[in-house]
């Protein structure tokens, strides 16, 4: 039996897209990936509001420490 190799290279290239297709759907590692964004996402959020509320605070009790004569 002789195997043709144009018969080979569309077995091997139907072989190549079925593996390309089940990767594809393959969703096993997106929960990761979508949590990863969420705590970023998060971390950022965090990050200016603390920023934000520190600057407040600084101005406030450098307010308050200005008015009782302390602040420099």
């Amino acid at each position: 039996m002789e195997i043709n190799q144009f018969d080979f290279i569309k077995t091997l290239g139907g072989e190549f897209m079925e593996a390309i297709r089940n990767f594809w759907k393959d969703e096993s590692g997106s929960t990761a990936v979508e949590y990863g964004l969420l705590i970023a996402l998060i971390a950022c959020v965090v990050i200016s509001t603390v920023t934000s509320l520190g600057t407040d605070l600084k101005n406030k009790f450098n307010t308050v420490a200005t008015s009782i004569g302390g602040g420099s």
